[in-house]
């Protein structure tokens, strides 16, 4: 990741924490403000979120770097649904809490997940699958 990249995505990530603002209007604002970040790097929502970037390292209460990413390969593989389930088109049927969650997993997680998690993830990829077969 380049200098410039590491400098938008903190810059997106502090817009995006406006978000939690109980102020409709700031939300609005910063939901404006993300979009036009984006614009001007002509990226959208979904190759932003979607793009194969490195993992992020982040470091460790002793100071070194570590790579950013589940304990478990069962983890990893959940995470791989989180991220399925991004690119499917029924991600937006899912309710908001739905979407907040699996957009949290699929790219911001970097612990190992809790039962609950896995099966959560379990059944919202069960959930966008049946409505992939009601479509079709």
């Amino acid at each position: 990741m380049t200098t410039s990249d590491a400098t938008f995505r903190a810059k997106l990530a502090k817009i995006l924490e406006m978000l939690t603002s109980s102020h409709d209007g700031e939300r609005l604002a910063a939901v404006e403000k993300a979009n036009r970040e984006l614009a001007r790097r002509k990226l959208t929502w979904t190759e932003l979120i979607c793009a194969q970037a490195p993992v992020p390292e982040m470091a460790s209460a002793e100071g070194r770097t570590e790579p950013r990413q589940p304990a478990t390969a069962e983890d990893r593989d959940y995470l791989d649904q989180a991220r399925q389930i991004l690119r499917e088109p029924f991600y937006g049927a899912l309710s908001t809490n739905e979407q907040r969650f699996i957009l949290q997993m699929a790219t911001a997680w970097d612990r190992e997940l809790s039962e609950k998690q896995r099966g959560y993830i379990a059944s919202l990829r069960a959930k966008t699958g049946r409505m992939a077969k009601e479509a079709a």
